[in-house]
């Protein structure tokens, strides 16, 4: 879960009710049970404490958009080149005033295709069957 210097809490949970995950603080959700890994179309987003909008709902977001939320909640900048981003319409006026997003330098990561290049046709093909077993490629 992602503090944000201000002290607010975000928390991405599964969609349907009987998967809420444990990530979500025990007081406001306690479904008795753990899981490992759910693999759904939908989620739900939560948010609360100080700076967040009470009741806001925002617009449906994409996957990427809690990872730079989530660096946004700790008070770190947003990569330039990251794919999400941060849905301002959940935080308060003053808070993002206060807190503006913050656009960092671009990650330094090599790219895809030049570390694929370097990987071991072995390393390739474990990535490979690992996706089909996931479901992500036939």
């Amino acid at each position: 879960m992602g503090h944000h210097p201000c002290g607010g809490r975000i928390a991405v949970t599964a969609h349907q009710a009987d998967q809420i995950s444990r990530f979500v603080n025990p007081r406001l959700v306690d479904t008795g049970f753990e899981f490992a890994a759910a693999h759904l179309p939908d989620g739900v987003f939560l948010a609360y404490g100080p700076g967040i909008s009470k009741g806001a709902k925002i617009a449906r977001r994409k996957i990427a958009d809690v990872g730079a939320t989530l660096l946004y909640s700790l008070g770190l900048d947003v990569p330039a080149d990251l794919e999400g981003v941060v849905p301002k319409a959940m935080f308060t006026t003053e808070h993002l005033h206060e807190h503006p997003v913050v656009e960092g330098a671009p990650t330094k990561g090599a790219s895809a295709g030049s570390q694929a290049a370097g990987m071991a046709p072995e390393e390739k093909e474990q990535i490979m069957a690992q996706l089909q077993m996931l479901g992500y490629m036939e």
